[in-house]
C-alpha cells in the first residue's frame, strides 16, 4: 500500500513540476550606472563623485570600463603609484590601461569591498571581456573634502 502512493506522489510531482515553464522573466540585477551625457549617439562619460571612499572608486573603474582613461586618471592622486612605487604620469597610466585591455579585453564590471582593518584601502574585484577575473588593491587618501587613489597594484 505505501509504494503505490510513494509513486503516485512521485507522478503527481513530476506533473506539477513539468507545468512550470523555463520561460518566467527574472529582474536582473542594475548594473552601476556611468554618468553622462549623449552626443551624436555616444555615451560621453562625466567626472562622478569623489566624496567617498566607495564613490572614487566606483568612478575611477566605470571611467575605465568606458575606456576614458583621462578620466579615468583624474581619480589619482598627483603622486599616484604602481606597486613598483613608479609615479604614475597620465601618459604612462593609459599605456597601462590600454595594455591591459588589449592583453584582457576592456573592464566588463567590477566589485568593491573595503579592507575591513584599514578604510583606506579598497580591494576590486575586476572582470575583464576575456573573462579574466583578478583582484587590484588600491590606497586612498583623503583631499579635503575628496578622495584620491594614491596606489594600485593593477589596472
Amino acid at each position: 500500500m505505501f509504494r503505490p502512493r510513494l509513486l503516485l506522489l512521485i507522478l503527481f510531482a513530476i506533473i506539477a513540476l513539468s507545468g512550470c515553464s523555463s520561460t518566467q522573466l527574472l529582474t536582473p540585477t542594475p548594473a552601476p550606472t556611468l554618468t553622462g551625457s549623449a552626443t551624436g549617439g555616444t555615451l560621453t562619460p562625466t567626472r562622478g563623485g569623489t566624496d567617498t571612499i566607495e564613490a572614487t572608486s566606483t568612478s575611477f573603474y566605470q571611467a575605465l570600463e568606458a575606456q576614458n582613461y583621462a578620466l579615468a586618471y583624474s581619480y589619482l592622486d598627483a603622486n599616484a603609484t604602481i606597486a613598483n612605487g613608479q609615479k604614475l604620469t597620465q601618459q604612462t597610466f593609459t599605456q597601462l590601461a590600454q595594455s591591459r585591455d588589449n592583453q584582457f579585453g576592456p573592464v566588463t564590471g567590477f566589485d568593491l569591498l573595503l579592507n575591513s582593518s584599514d578604510h583606506t584601502q579598497v580591494i576590486m574585484t575586476i572582470a575583464r571581456k576575456s573573462g579574466f577575473r583578478y583582484h587590484a588593491h588600491l590606497r586612498v587618501k583623503q583631499k579635503g573634502n575628496d578622495w584620491k587613489i594614491l596606489t594600485l597594484d593593477r589596472i
